[in-house]
């Protein structure tokens, strides 16, 4: 006789898919910047615009057909959230890359900080983060969860960053979340690598981090047209040596967005910047990373894909070329007038 089926949670994965889990194409190509770490979730994408559009990496985890998914209200679409935390520690792994995850600090997107009195809950969601990361399995009950899904043996997660684009530096904003965050994350590992968040480049005054007391590294953003970061490529020239180490964590020049070669060139020159400056810059990621093509609000994106092709902009090419040519030494140059001709 007739019958009827109802289908939920519908998903398509290549029999080729890496780990079980993402494209070949799209991993190979990332795997080809020989990325030294990974920033994730990444951005605005982290604090939403109000608690219920978050991410929220408990929210995440489990067979990926029982997560609820939630609206990402800071990039306009709904996600299924089958990309989590145990997805995002997997593809770091199988990267052999070092992974950066952010943690919600109790601020959203043109909100006030829920208060600190209140924010005992995202200390307390770092701490089981890591715990979900790192922890043996017969010591916490989120290893155990780790477990279940099939990874028993701690990721090691060594590094994370405490928010993003933090917009509040008063004494009650960002240094009271990040102090009660970081306070409760060094007291259970205290060997973790803490980066802040929340400046878009120099000058930073007095510091650390905006008096967050100690911070390992300060997180950088620059979205810039491609003739002003091309010549920006002095930026860390100038900086105040005394303060903490920088990350820069998100660049791009993607004013007009327009995916040019003269884009691709001025970050060139930016980076040989953070290069000049390795003694105060000691990591860059260029955001974002990867885009939908067939749903998306960003137009400048190093990978772009829909279900079966993918294309790089030649800002991806940057990336590769510089990665795969770190040096170990950087040479003192000058050049005294007048230039010798074809200089």
């Amino acid at each position: 006789g007739a019958a009827s089926f109802w289908l939920d949670a519908v998903s398509l994965i290549p029999a080729d898919a890496v780990g079980g889990l993402f494209r070949r194409d799209a991993f190979e190509r990332l795997q080809a910047t020989r990325p030294g770490f990974v920033r994730a979730p990444g951005g605005n994408y982290l604090e939403g615009t109000g608690m219920r559009t978050r991410w929220d990496w408990k929210a995440t985890l489990g067979p990926p057909a029982a997560r609820a998914g939630h609206y990402n209200s800071a990039w306009g679409y709904w996600v299924t959230d089958g990309l989590g935390l145990f997805e995002l520690l997997t593809l770091c792994e199988l990267l052999h890359s070092t992974c950066q995850m952010s943690i919600y600090t109790g601020y959203s997107m043109g909100r006030r900080y829920v208060p600190a009195a209140q924010s005992e809950t995202f200390a307390q969601d770092a701490v089981d983060m890591l715990d979900f990361a790192n922890a043996a399995p017969a010591s916490s009950p989120w290893a155990a969860v780790r477990e279940r899904m099939g990874h028993a043996a701690p990721f090691g997660l060594s590094r994370v960053e405490v928010g993003n684009e933090e917009r509040d530096m008063s004494g009650e904003g960002y240094p009271a979340h990040y102090e009660l965050i970081t306070r409760r994350l060094w007291a259970a590992y205290p060997s973790l690598h803490i980066v802040a968040s929340g400046r878009w480049g120099p000058p930073i005054e007095g510091s650390p981090c905006l008096t967050g007391q100690r911070c390992d590294l300060w997180d950088d953003h620059y979205y810039r047209p491609p003739d002003v970061m091309a010549a920006m490529g002095g930026e860390y020239d100038r900086y105040n040596r005394s303060l903490p180490k920088v990350y820069v964590g998100e660049f791009a020049a993607n004013g007009g967005a327009k995916r040019s070669l003269r884009a691709a060139l001025a970050e060139a020159i930016f980076m040989i910047g953070f290069e000049r400056n390795a003694d105060v810059v000691v990591a860059s990621s260029f955001a974002p990373l990867c885009n939908n093509v067939r749903g998306t609000q960003w137009a400048y994106n190093l990978v772009n894909l829909n279900s079966s092709r993918l294309f790089v902009l030649p800002s991806y090419h940057v990336q590769t070329l510089l990665s795969s040519a770190l040096g170990a030494h950087t040479l003192p140059a000058t050049l005294t007038p007048p230039y010798a001709q074809g200089v």
